[in-house]
């Protein structure tokens, strides 16, 4: 933002959890009032909702995949890294403007069709809902209950005195510090540019056969392909190097 000359400006709600955000030279911070309702909040309009709905529609989508391959359904924290990333993405920017237009920041309040268009294609395939759960219960949650099962969560809130002691004790830090390098390390799986370019060539040779194919899925796989030959580096991977 500062090299393209941009400022912006976030409205964020008041609470714990974003109490001493340090400051930044091109944006500025507008907090809402405190006990704000939801109403007033773009956040709690749609926003967190779509981006729960794309996130557990891929946790699903691996669950169901793992059961086809007579798998163990497991998700580490890269793989809910990668799905929270793909979700974000998935949420488009009409239905950010859309949260915004519901909560007022419009003159006028006109919610556009494309929100409610999204909404409907947010469901999962009962069939496939039905393998993930693999729930032999009368009283089955659907994927509405799973995306809602989090709904009113505490996620921040005052320390008291206790709870600051703890959290500073010697044990209590060096339980965090090894808790955060367990999280760090994921096992990979190595694979090699021969690999990497093989699974391109599979994927360029699909949309080749499929009637979804256009120019622009080529051209993106040509550049993937471009930075993975010019890309001859060697060095450790870790699960931060995905998003520096």
């Amino acid at each position: 933002m500062k090299a393209q000359k941009r400022k912006i400006l976030m409205f964020v709600d008041n609470c714990t959890a974003h109490n001493n955000m340090p400051d930044q030279s091109h944006i500025k911070l507008v907090y809402l009032p405190a006990n704000t309702t939801s109403k007033l909040q773009p956040m709690n309009q749609g926003i967190i909702n779509n981006f729960k709905m794309y996130y557990r529609k891929e946790v699903v989508r691996h669950v169901i995949k793992s059961i086809e391959d007579n798998q163990c359904p497991q998700i580490d924290v890269l793989q809910a890294m990668r799905f929270a990333r793909k979700a974000w993405f998935s949420v488009t920017k009409t239905t950010i403007a859309n949260c915004f237009k519901k909560c007022g920041f419009k003159s006028e309040l006109t919610v556009a069709e494309s929100l409610q268009e999204e909404d409907e294609n947010f469901g999962i395939d009962l069939e496939d809902w039905n393998l993930a759960i693999s729930n032999d219960n009368n009283q089955q949650p659907t994927f509405q209950d799973f995306i809602n099962v989090d709904d009113g969560l505490i996620v921040s809130g005052e320390l008291n005195e206790g709870d600051i002691v703890h959290a500073f004790s010697s044990s209590s830090l060096e339980d965090e510090e090894e808790d955060d390098e367990k999280s760090a390390e994921v096992n990979l799986v190595k694979i090699s540019k021969r690999e990497a370019v093989k699974a391109l060539e599979t994927l360029h040779s699909y949309f080749e056969m499929s009637s979804i194919g256009d120019q622009s899925i080529f051209d993106k796989i040509y550049n993937i392909e471009k930075h993975l030959m010019a890309d001859s580096s060697k060095r450790q991977t870790k699960m931060t190097d995905f998003y520096n």
